[in-house]
């Protein structure tokens, strides 16, 4: 009888833990390799999460959904969904930023074991048509329409995980490169789980590029309908990671991107590019732009008085040691989730694959300034050949091709592969792009 006894009770246990909710992990809602931060909606992913699937009204999400309800840091989460393998959940505002939080799915079944996530204090993310941070954004005209096309009426971005905003939050929106002005930036009105951030576009946007920063931290990268031109033909060119590494610079390192997982919140992204291009008759002032996440190079074409000019971001020379001391930012060891005393990263904690890639990326002739990236500016008169301009393409180029790099704040970002895009765009059309995966601790 004790051996039936036993044998009831260890399946009764197993039973048990059967029906226990376990969570895998926690994501960014709008963008995976976004991090988290209060008030952020995030995507909770695992096994017996819910015993049924259930939404919350279009009215505000709810503090529990068929029974089922999250805490971080015990602080109670709102949910909109719930699902066996997934709830969509809001961080709470009032949970505090750091390493260790516990996140804990309680159901009528069971309590998860806690679930250790890294709250930031702000880990910016916009939210997509695609839902995974990429391609076209959630955007809209003021009347929340969808966006047909960027003009010069306001438009509507959404986005998640900017944080508490105060007085000292600063947060920037940039299209097409170039920085918008911001008419209102908080929560949606009778949505207090949402941002909306009205912003009116620049007058002349270099690509079809969106994404925001809040106090330096950058977002995910989407993008907005903007019309291509109409001034060129026949348009060449390329555009590969000099760090991350991408095309023949990856192979010369064994085919990596990075020598080993990414450990230091301020990434150097750099880059070679090369175009050429036949200039159409009667064509308008046009540009040509070379992005990394961390970067831009813009060449500004004017045809009608035969001149172009270059505009070169190049690594600081403090910033090329990674004494970032002088920039006021909180630069962290994404290892130990601290950040470096005095924010200078010892030389010998850095990738050898970054010392590599500043071998190829010239000193800047402004070598100070208040951000990591300076600048080169240069040009010349007349553009080159009749209606025709080359950028390291042939031995008739105008110029070489352009090395070109910079500083992207990663914040903590979230473990795991990361990736970003390259591109290179002339007349606001994509001749060319690049995605380069890379591990993160």
């Amino acid at each position: 009888m004790k051996t039936c006894a036993s044998f009831f009770a260890a399946i009764a246990t197993l039973s048990s833990l059967a029906a226990q909710p376990v969570v895998t992990s926690v994501q960014n809602a709008a963008s995976p390799n976004a991090g988290l931060a209060p008030g952020t909606w995030a995507i909770i992913a695992g096994t017996q999460l819910a015993p049924s699937v259930g939404a919350a009204d279009i009215a505000p999400p709810q503090p529990t959904l068929d029974g089922v309800s999250v805490t971080v840091a015990k602080s109670q989460a709102l949910l909109s969904y719930v699902s066996a393998t997934e709830i969509v959940a809001l961080i709470p505002f009032e949970a505090a930023a750091g390493a260790g939080v516990p996140l804990v799915v309680n159901t009528p079944t069971g309590t998860s074991p806690a679930f250790d996530i890294t709250l930031s204090a702000s880990a910016p993310a916009i939210f997509t048509q695609n839902g995974q941070g990429t391609g076209p954004a959630l955007a809209s005209n003021t009347n929340y329409q969808p966006l047909a096309s960027v003009g010069t009426e306001p438009i509507l971005l959404f986005a998640t995980g900017m944080g508490p905003m105060n007085p000292s939050t600063v947060v920037q929106v940039f299209l097409g490169e170039l920085p918008c002005t911001i008419s209102s930036a908080g929560l949606a009105p009778g949505m207090p789980d949402l941002y909306e951030l009205k912003v009116i576009p620049p007058a002349n946007p270099l690509s079809n590029r969106v994404y925001l920063t809040v106090n330096g931290v950058q977002s995910n990268i989407a993008t907005v309908p903007i019309p291509a031109g109409t001034n060129v033909a026949n348009v060449t060119g390329s555009i590969d990671g000099l760090y991350p590494a991408s095309g023949i610079y990856a192979q010369a390192n064994g085919n990596r991107a990075v020598a080993g997982p990414i450990a230091i919140s301020e990434l150097l992204t750099a880059a070679v590019s090369t175009v050429g291009f036949d200039i159409l008759p009667n064509a308008q002032p046009f540009t040509v732009t070379m992005v990394t996440p961390g970067a831009t190079a813009i060449l500004q074409i004017d045809p009608a008085s035969d001149t172009w000019q270059a505009q070169i971001p190049l690594p600081c020379n403090a910033a090329r040691v990674y004494d970032f001391s002088s920039y006021n930012l909180a630069v962290y060891n994404l290892q130990t989730q601290q950040p470096f005393p005095g924010d200078r990263v010892p030389l010998y904690f850095l990738d050898p694959l970054v010392l590599n890639a500043l071998m190829y990326v010239p000193l800047p002739t402004q070598p100070v300034s208040s951000s990591p990236n300076c600048a080169t500016v240069f040009g010349s008169s007349p553009l080159g050949q009749p209606s025709h301009f080359s950028v390291g393409i042939g031995s008739d180029a105008d110029y070489g091709a352009i090395y070109f790099g910079g500083f992207e704040n990663i914040g903590l970002a979230p473990s795991g592969t990361q990736t970003e895009q390259l591109l290179l765009i002339v007349d606001h059309m994509v001749i060319d792009s690049k995605s380069i995966s890379y591990p993160v601790y």
